[in-house]
């Protein structure tokens, strides 16, 4: 159950902290909504409203933040479409200063207070602020009062499309977290499990176990225990850990805003997360980095301003994954620039996955640069296990494979991410010794 906080009872702008002003009336004309407001809501929602604000008027002034020549929404969208069908030329509403990430984590709790959004909704817009704003888990529990595990549950529930959560509303069923869950492992197979279109060995041998006899089923389970002894098939502990979640950092290097790089990045990070893990992306192709100069060490708020909240996502990383494209021949100019902002304090005796994307048929190259040089000695460990994929605009483009190289290539990947938990997991434990810090040795001569 998720822990709250005493939020409910307290004013939204009081709550965050925020300057409020006195009310005002505004014309609904200069009013838009919020392009990234955290609910769903039907039309029959916005009906319910206009009978009662036709009849009591606007009982609770909406919340808008000025935006150029315009107010945008922070909390009261439901109000101002109300307000529209009743044509109203006027509405009252407060003026906040915020910012829009806060404006955002404003608008989710304002809903949240007021039960108006179910955990599918929640979960979408915890998704937002932790992919898109680079918000922590534990940031995202601070403003919403739950808890993080709490939080990790509500962001996989959103995984499911919006039709999949309309059709469990139109059947009678209500959006709770335990039937959005369950629906999400319908969709996706048993949770925690790897995914497959094809018949996993559990569930033919459960179907098997069901014809046999109490003496067969024990003998038939006795040869299994001593044949999984023998040839080692374990329980994919690697994925399954009771209470061991690691963070996952993926970066991804193309030049171009909109990449086939990005598309790689984004299914490996799910992968992980659909495992229980956390993770976090920087596309460098929409968050460009300055090219890196020695005044860099020299600090300033505007260096701070850029690597801050990056250099805080890297140090708690327990992994990491480098998504580069074939770049005429070599590895991503955009990460070798990303490489020389870090050093061993952020990256050091880390694992690292490599994945090299190619259109055709390479993509060979940037595997061999990047192995040949840590670039300004950052002591990173590059596994000895590595992705290529090729044809990348064919592959993984749908939550069904739909060849036999798509096949391949997702089992190819899950087979590369479960090495790297390993790692991640062997690794932390040599840190944690200590043994890889002595001052008179940092820079490895």
């Amino acid at each position: 159950m998720a822990k709250r906080s005493d939020f409910a009872g307290m004013d939204l702008l009081t709550a965050f902290g925020e300057k409020e002003s006195s009310s005002s009336e505004i014309q609904v004309s200069d009013i838009v909504p919020n392009p990234s407001q955290p609910r769903v809501f039907g039309k029959e929602e916005v009906s319910d409203l206009v009978e009662s604000m036709k009849r009591l008027g606007l009982i609770e002034p909406i919340v808008v933040r000025k935006q150029g020549k315009k107010y945008q929404i922070v909390a009261g969208e439901r109000r101002y479409q109300a307000a529209k069908v009743l044509k109203w030329n006027t509405i009252t509403a407060i003026e906040t200063s915020a910012s829009e990430d806060r404006c955002f984590e404003m608008a989710l709790a304002e809903n949240e207070k007021r039960k108006s959004l179910n955990p599918w909704e929640v979960g979408r817009a915890i998704q937002f602020l932790r992919k898109e704003k680079r918000k922590t888990a534990e940031e995202v529990s601070k403003v919403l009062g739950f808890t993080e595990r709490y939080v990790k549950q509500l962001s996989s529930i959103a995984r499911l499309d919006q039709k999949s959560v309309q059709d469990l509303i139109r059947s009678g069923k209500d959006p709770s977290v335990k039937n959005l869950e369950a629906l999400l492992k319908q969709k996706e197979g048993r949770g925690g499990e790897m995914i497959s279109s094809r018949k996993s060995v559990p569930t033919k041998m459960t179907i098997q176990l069901a014809g046999l006899t109490l003496q067969q089923r024990e003998k038939f389970l006795r040869e299994l225990s001593s044949l999984k002894k023998n040839m080692e098939l374990k329980t994919d502990t690697a994925f399954k850990r009771k209470n061991k979640y690691m963070k996952f950092v993926v970066i991804a290097g193309p030049h171009r805003k909109v990449s086939q790089s990005a598309k790689v990045a984004n299914w490996m990070g799910n992968r992980l997360e659909m495992f229980g893990h956390q993770t976090w992306i920087l596309d460098l192709g929409k968050h460009r980095l300055p090219i890196w100069d020695d005044t860099f060490w020299d600090g300033g708020d505007d260096w701070d301003r850029i690597w801050g909240p990056i250099e805080s996502e890297l140090k708690s990383a327990d992994a990491f994954i480098f998504v580069t494209p074939e770049y005429s021949g070599m590895a991503s100019p955009g990460l070798k620039n990303f490489l020389l902002y870090c050093n061993s304090t952020l990256l050091g005796h880390k694992p690292v996955l490599i994945s090299a994307v190619s259109a055709s048929r390479g993509g060979a190259y940037p595997i061999a640069e990047l192995r040949m040089s840590s670039y300004k000695n950052t002591k990173l460990c590059y596994i000895p296990e590595h992705i290529i994929v090729r044809d990348v605009e064919h592959v993984l483009n749908a939550p069904e494979s739909v060849s036999k190289e798509d096949s391949y290539i997702r089992n190819r990947i899950d087979f590369a991410l479960k090495i790297l938990v390993s790692y991640g997991e062997a690794l932390k434990t040599v840190r944690d010794s200590g043994v890889t810090v002595k001052k008179e040795f940092l820079n490895g001569m």
